[in-house]
């Protein structure tokens, strides 16, 4: 009779603890869409490729023609959007990696 009082507190025990690790993951996965409870390999040297490249990238050129500049800049998760002016062959909207460096496109409206 106790074995089977034991297994039930311990199986119950592991039920409340599966219950919280869950929420855990869904409030985490909520606040960040990429969020992974459990990493591959793969996901891990991933990991270490953003932090090496967190420390920063030097400098970027942006390739802006001339009399062209930045006129607003709109941090957005893990992009940047760069409005580039003033209007007329110049607008456009970069999308900017912060941390490479690297331009990912270009939106341009024209008629």
């Amino acid at each position: 009779m106790q074995a089977i009082k034991a297994l039930v507190i311990g199986l119950g025990i592991l039920i409340v603890a599966g219950i919280a690790l869950l929420a855990y993951a869904f409030y985490a996965r909520m606040n960040d869409p990429e969020f992974k409870l459990m990493r591959t390999e793969r996901q891990q040297a991933s990991s270490a490729r953003a932090a090496q490249r967190a420390e920063g990238f030097g400098q970027a050129s942006l390739g802006l023609p001339e009399g062209c500049s930045i006129v607003e800049v709109q941090p957005d998760g893990k992009w940047l959007y760069l409005r580039v002016g003033p209007a007329g062959a110049c607008e456009r909207v970069l999308i900017v990696d912060p941390l490479s460096g690297r331009v990912h496109g270009s939106l341009t409206a024209r008629p």
